[in-house]
């Protein structure tokens, strides 16, 4: 092999590595990647939610100026106790709800205004309390998000 072939071979390489590695920056599958998350129930009014765990993770749009997260809880027992939800985003601290009846209860968040080239930003939804025979926290509604 002549040296320029070894020197288109190593270009193709080099090509194939940086696409490679940009697709794993910025992997397309994440935007259904969730943890902590039990599947989509619906109540009798139509409303779709799914059940959080102690802790969730999900994927917003990186280009949502504010998202909307709307949080219920179930009180099965006597205790009535607040359900505290806290929720960050990229793990920074975002924003918290304390919820204190069975209605739905919407967070709204400011998303930060820093540049970043992923499409894609963590939300992290923590909650301070279960149920003890399921591990449920609290109800998940379907989040909105309004672009820049």
């Amino acid at each position: 092999m002549t040296w320029r072939w070894r020197a288109v071979v190593t270009m193709l390489g080099a090509i194939a590595a940086v696409g490679a590695l940009s697709c794993l920056y910025n992997p397309p599958w994440l935007a259904d990647y969730t943890t902590g998350l039990l599947p989509w129930d619906q109540e009798s009014d139509g409303v779709r939610y799914r059940w959080t765990k102690a802790r969730a993770s999900l994927y917003v749009s990186a280009s949502a100026e504010r998202i909307d997260v709307p949080l219920a809880a179930l009180f099965r027992t006597d205790d009535r106790s607040p359900f505290v939800v806290d929720v960050s985003v990229d793990g920074v601290a975002a924003g918290r709800a304390v919820l204190t009846d069975e209605h739905w209860s919407h967070l709204t968040i400011q998303m930060s205004r820093r540049k970043t080239r992923r499409q894609l930003r963590r939300l992290d939804i923590a909650v301070n309390r279960t149920w003890e025979d399921a591990g449920y926290g609290v109800k998940l509604g379907e989040i909105s998000a309004w672009p820049r």
